[in-house]
């Protein structure tokens, strides 16, 4: 599959995967189709990954235009420039404040594109020494050196100049003014929302546990009386019935180890694989654990020998540590709620609807449909119901890793809708089939305590650096177990 750079090249890709998929199925030609069907499923996963790129922001802040913010944030009252976060203290009413006030290089906040690079441009280069351990010395990272220097020389104009006097000293050294440890904010592809999660709302939360209240029956009207004598009776008054939800916030945890022997070259390599690795690592656990958690004591399904698309290999696979444990996800949640559907193996538009109204008025709640990329291909788009990623026009980037719609729902495709499940729809380590999962997006909300966090310390008795990335967030419920919010199809 070519690379894909655009949106116009991901219509074109939905287009022409349509169009197979419609020729072939007009021709009967099935063993065809079969033979393709891995081939498009991953375009089409491909699609749906860069579709959700497309399609999100970032939340550490909006980069601006105006350089008049970065004199204002960061130049002090005697003409010096606040470099790095800062600790002040304050007056107020009589009483003693303190608080922190982040510099050019560390302020999750960037004022302009030129920050931008300038913040990138110095995580590399500490990375990279820090990869490099004792063999870092004043001239060891000269190209990361320079990439950080040409962004100093097109510094905005009113800041130029106490930018150039903080970085040199009496000597005209100008290379070791950041410190190694210095990461500004270098897994900022944390802070955007990836895969379903995007779809959801998230709320910050200041607890590990908390309980949320909600009104499980609401107040009643009742006919306004008439005004007949002197004394009046009241109206007639109704009590709404409220409950509460205790949600308990947990997190998951990645850890990576990097050799300290590393020369600039291969320290810069290194560089986009760890970042990418460990944001995918939460990314992949966490959209994982949406759509097949099971917090029961016992897993609905054979996790020992569940390794879903070889993405997590033979280790620690159901464990009480397994990422598929800490959170009830849409599968799970389906068949606590008794709203599951038998497909029975062929897919059709009716069977969609069934499983669309055993959600019943939530079904028209901005429902969403996820399901697999071969589930897409072998029986959603032979229906001419569905209507393709490049049918939408204008509409196309409205939600975010949207591939198609059928009934006014949304198609999402994620890779952890697998297709290795049984008939029953769980993984027992003997099947082929998948399934798909209809979700009302209002009822699953993302509780984030901490968002994620790299942490490096160096283990000097081996020689070598501990990555590690943790993040506080669970995706949880407040209805009633009972309430059917999510269902789920299988046996496709």
């Amino acid at each position: 599959m070519p690379d894909i750079q655009s949106k116009e090249a991901l219509l074109k890709e939905v287009a022409d995967i349509r169009a197979t998929v419609t020729e072939l199925t007009e021709r009967g030609d099935t063993a065809a189709l079969e033979a393709k069907q891995t081939e498009m499923a991953e375009g089409l996963d491909k699609v749906s990954r860069q579709l959700m790129e497309l399609g999100t922001t970032r939340d550490a802040g909006t980069i601006g235009s105006d350089e008049r913010e970065l004199s204002a944030r960061y130049l002090k009252d005697d003409g010096s420039i606040q470099l790095f976060s800062q600790k002040r203290s304050f007056e107020y009413a009589g009483k003693h404040f303190e608080s922190v006030a982040p510099g050019l290089f560390d302020d999750n906040h960037r004022c302009n594109d030129w920050q931008n690079d300038l913040q990138n441009a110095a995580g590399r280069r500490s990375l990279a020494r820090m990869a490099q351990g004792r063999n870092a010395g004043p001239s060891s990272t000269p190209n990361l050196d320079a990439d950080v220097a040409r962004i100093l020389l097109r510094a905005p104009t009113k800041i130029r100049d106490a930018v150039e006097r903080a970085l040199n000293d009496s000597a005209g050294v100008g290379a070791e003014w950041i410190p190694d440890g210095f990461v500004p904010q270098l897994y900022r592809e944390f802070e955007t929302p990836s895969g379903l999660a995007s779809l959801h709302q998230d709320v910050p939360v200041t607890n590990e546990t908390f309980t949320r209240p909600k009104v499980t029956q609401g107040a009643r009207p009742y006919i306004k009386n008439r005004i007949t004598n002197d004394n009046p009776a009241a109206y007639t008054p109704s009590t709404p019935v409220t409950a509460d939800t205790t949600i308990q916030v947990k997190g998951l945890a990645v850890r990576i180890l990097v050799e300290e022997e590393a020369s600039e070259d291969s320290a810069i390599a290194a560089i986009p694989a760890m970042q990418d690795e460990l944001r995918r690592a939460l990314v992949d656990g966490y959209d994982d654990a949406m759509v097949n958690g099971d917090t029961a004591g016992t897993h609905q399904d054979d996790l020992v020998n569940w390794n879903t698309r070889s993405r997590w290999g033979a280790t620690g696979l159901g464990g009480s540590a397994d990422h598929r444990r800490f959170m009830l996800g849409f599968r799970a949640a389906s068949f606590d709620k008794s709203s599951t559907t038998d497909i029975g193996g062929t897919l059709t538009y009716a069977e969609i609807l069934t499983i669309l109204a055993s959600l019943g008025e939530r079904g028209v709640n901005d429902a969403y449909l996820v399901t697999s990329p071969e589930v897409m291909v072998r029986a959603l788009m032979g229906l001419t119901e569905v209507a393709t990623l490049d049918k939408f026009g204008p509409q196309a980037s409205v939600t975010a890793g949207q591939i198609g719609a059928i009934a006014g729902l949304p198609i999402v495709l994620s890779r952890w809708m697998s297709t290795d499940l049984a008939a029953t729809g769980l993984f027992t380590n003997a099947g082929a089939l998948s399934g798909l999962a209809i979700v009302d997006p209002s009822a699953y909300v993302h509780y984030t305590r901490r968002g994620p966090t790299l942490e490096i310390q160096k283990e000097i008795k081996s020689g070598h650096f501990e990555l590690v990335a943790t993040q506080r967030r669970i995706m949880d419920s407040s209805d009633a177990a009972a309430t059917k919010n999510v269902a789920f199809g299988f046996n496709i």
